[in-house]
């Protein structure tokens, strides 16, 4: 008998309310180390420009906000990204290739490898 690795589900949530989208999404710096992330969910396109601005300038240096893909420059400037060409244009020498964790490629989930290393459950028979 084998055992399977169960992952949870993502959950899509839309809210009527914005001031109580907007405590939920200022209050998720508090799940840091629980396992636990909150992302918008953006368009196809904007999806694939947001994984190449942090492929290039670094996970920590690229967010979203309402749709909108921001960059933080060397100098502590924030950069709103639109398109591929304002992605290009903005010039930086922190504009270096890093490389992202396979899970958040843009390929197929069940090719990516989990973020985190666990030891591998054995059967005791």
């Amino acid at each position: 008998m084998s055992l399977a690795v169960i992952s949870p589900r993502a959950l899509v949530l839309k809210f009527r309310d914005v001031s109580l989208r907007d405590k939920v999404w200022n209050g998720k710096k508090n799940l840091k180390g629980t396992g636990i992330t909150l992302s918008e969910f953006l368009t196809k396109d904007r999806h694939e420009l947001f994984l190449e601005a942090r492929r290039r300038f670094g996970i920590t240096k690229c967010w979203t906000r309402g749709g909108t893909i921001y960059i933080l420059g060397n100098d502590g400037t924030r950069h709103r990204i639109n398109t591929k060409t304002d992605l290009n244009s903005f010039a930086s020498s922190a504009d270096t290739q890093i490389p992202l964790p396979t899970a958040m490629s843009p390929k197929t989930v069940k090719d990516s490898k989990p973020l985190t290393s666990r030891s591998k459950r054995v059967n005791k028979k």
